[in-house]
């Protein structure tokens, strides 16, 4: 959000966004609740991989993990409509990509994807 705070691409006011997302994020904590996939004391990263877990059982044919998210990545690597204001898809990783394969969440994070669409042949 401070990205978009800083570009004028915000909605409403910076603190009415943060409620908001505040509210959109509890409304998933709640749902991952509902599901079984999270207890209420869970740290940010089993938020993370229960939402993975939560993907993994969707009916969706195309599913995609975002690297950014495994790796609590701040910077979006993308603000819908800017051109020239923003590195759009130009941020690279903060780790290579064989860090990024190895590192313990990446590892974990994809289990219940590989479990729930093994590959087919």
């Amino acid at each position: 959000m401070c990205a978009r705070a800083e570009l004028g691409a915000l909605d409403l006011p910076v603190g009415q966004e943060r409620a908001r997302a505040r509210m959109e994020r509890d409304q998933l904590v709640d749902l991952l609740l509902a599901q079984g996939l999270l207890d209420r004391h869970a740290s940010e990263q089993e938020v993370v991989m229960a939402m993975h877990e939560l993907l993994a059982r969707t009916p969706c044919r195309l599913l995609l993990v975002a690297p950014q998210d495994l790796l609590a990545e701040v910077r979006q690597p993308n603000l819908p409509g800017t051109v020239d204001d923003y590195p759009n898809w130009r941020i690279p990783l903060p780790v290579s990509l064989e860090e990024f394969c190895e590192n313990p969440v990446v590892q974990v994070a994809v289990q219940p994807l590989r479990r729930a669409r093994p590959p087919q042949r």
